[in-house]
């Protein structure tokens, strides 16, 4: 193979970035065949994730979720997109993406070889070394390539799709141009309620059970960040549908409102209960779960509109199972007159005689997704959560 050509695509950190090391197209043919991963003690070329339309702290943040898959998040500023009636060919760039629309995610690369058929072969190495992927392909261009004391890279702008990449391994990513990968859409909507100010995201995310959460999680943070601009706590309403298929449960609708409040950091805690629920539903073990949408709607205030727990008590004295019993709460709100709450509870059915010991506790308790999946493999149907 030594007439064919081969793709830069290594370096060492801290060296020189005139000199590499390169990727036989011998190699990177195997792709076809989906070869077994090799390891590599060299640091894969021009991998760092260009976040388009993402603020300041919501690409420190983006970083944060990446790191365990090794990936690195670069803002680039907006999230324009361009087209080219350029065809791919040997050294056009080419980008591979994992969500476009209003925010974009995804990196920069260079095609080695592109088949009668549409199929192609790039980068020289692999981009999170996935194995069998389904990534956006998207047209490209190289706006300049940045010197840096570890490693230089390239930025420039990711276009529109025009295809999907479907192997991610140590010698590269291969594809096919045509129709792109299932997608997820994503709505986002922020209020931020002190200022009367009102933001929204659409993306569309690839279908992936590992990466939709963290996804989901730093596009609904960026969202945040981008209208309440600005560092600190307060209260947050958090609202959220997931609609979804499963293999064995058929439709699936996924709804959960609660609230939360923070002196601090309030952005990065109120997505907890979505990438809970995320998680569960595409990493589920019981059978697989197709999502089709996920809404979000967030109202913030920087208010502290909390109260803490000061009593509880039961009003009836003996109740049988079935019954409905009335639980009054006595509360101490921030910086006001105590109130007096009064909960429902049904005590079951099947419940036996004797003492029910009952927990009252605040709202931002993850019990009710589990819950919601006990639910469903005793019913084997369609389940709704609310809160």
């Amino acid at each position: 193979m030594a007439d064919l050509p081969a793709r830069v695509a290594f370096g060492k950190a801290f060296t020189d970035p005139k000199y590499c090391f390169l990727t036989p197209i011998g190699r990177m043919l195997d792709l076809l065949n989906e070869p077994a991963p090799r390891p590599s003690e060299f640091l894969p070329k021009n991998t760092p994730l260009m976040a388009g339309g993402f603020t300041e702290s919501g690409v420190r943040y983006l970083s944060e979720k990446l790191e365990p898959f090794g990936l690195k998040a670069t803002g680039v500023g907006g999230s324009g997109s361009f087209s080219s009636t350029q065809p791919l060919q040997p050294g056009s760039a080419v980008g591979v993406s994992l969500m476009r629309g209003d925010i974009q995610l995804g990196a920069l690369g260079t095609v080695t070889w592109v088949g009668d058929d549409g199929e192609i072969l790039a980068f020289g190495h692999p981009f999170m070394q996935r194995g069998d992927s389904c990534y956006f392909m998207n047209k490209a261009w190289i706006l300049a390539s940045l010197p840096n004391l570890e490693s230089a890279y390239k930025v420039g702008n990711i276009g529109e799709t025009i295809g999907t990449i479907t192997q991610d391994r140590s010698a590269g990513i291969a594809g096919k141009i045509g129709q792109g990968p299932p997608v997820v859409p994503v709505y986002v909507s922020v209020t931020d309620g002190a200022r009367g100010i009102n933001n929204s995201s659409r993306v569309e995310v690839i279908d992936d059970e590992v990466l939709l959460p963290a996804m989901l999680d730093a596009v609904a943070y960026n969202t945040v960040a981008k209208t309440i601009d600005r560092e600190g706590g307060g209260t947050a309403r958090f609202s959220f549908r997931i609609d979804g298929r499963g293999d064995i449960s058929g439709p699936i609708n996924v709804q959960r409102e609660n609230m939360y409040y923070a002196a601090a950091g309030i952005g990065k805690l109120i997505n907890q209960e979505l990438v809970e629920a995320g998680t569960i539903l595409t990493q589920n073990k019981f059978e697989k779960v197709d999502i089709y949408g996920v809404n979000i709607n967030i109202v913030l205030d920087d208010k502290a509109e909390v109260a803490e727990i000061i009593s509880a008590a039961v009003r009836e004295k003996e109740a049988a199972p079935g019954d409905t019993v009335h639980i009054d709460v006595q509360l101490q709100p921030y910086r006001a007159p105590k109130v007096t709450k009064t909960v429902l509870f049904k005590i079951p059915k099947e419940q036996r005689e004797g003492k029910l010991p009952l927990t009252v506790r605040g709202g931002s308790s993850l019990a009710w997704i589990q819950n919601l999946l006990r639910k469903q493999r005793e019913e084997g149907c369609a389940g709704t959560a609310e809160g």
